[in-house]
């Protein structure tokens, strides 16, 4: 990916990127790292060390963290691949960072438990022992 394409960045979680490029709405890629990167969701930017104009999957990210009036470098961590996406698909990302308990969120969804009917002669258990012997 060629450095001086990305127009945004946007921090999905911890790790998810997207990388949004110039020319149109239709350049987007998602990049998935390979493992949880801390405080890169909490803080939402990061900063990133190349030789080249390219940002490559073998590269670093360094997460800027907020210490006091200024900020320092955090965990660093590898970059995954980068996935094009639909400017829709990106969109929904989105959305769902920003209302985790809207329509596509990750809500638990729970209903109402039926018990099973008792059935006939049983008797119910006492609900103290010492009931039992009396």
């Amino acid at each position: 990916m060629i450095l001086s394409d990305v127009r945004q960045t946007v921090v999905i979680d911890d790790q998810t990127i997207l990388f949004y490029m110039r020319g149109g709405k239709k350049n987007v890629y998602r990049n998935y790292l390979g493992h949880e990167c801390p405080n890169l969701a909490r803080e939402g930017r990061f900063a990133y060390q190349t030789s080249m104009n390219r940002l490559c999957s073998i590269d670093l990210i360094t997460v800027l963290e907020q210490f006091g009036t200024r900020l320092g470098p955090g965990f660093t961590c590898r970059l995954g691949d980068f996935y094009p996406i639909t400017y829709e698909e990106a969109e929904i990302l989105r959305k769902e960072k920003d209302n985790p308990d809207g329509p596509h969120g990750n809500a638990v969804k729970s209903k109402a438990a039926e018990l099973p009917p008792e059935k006939a002669g049983a008797t119910a258990a006492p609900a103290h022992p010492s009931d039992a012997s009396r």
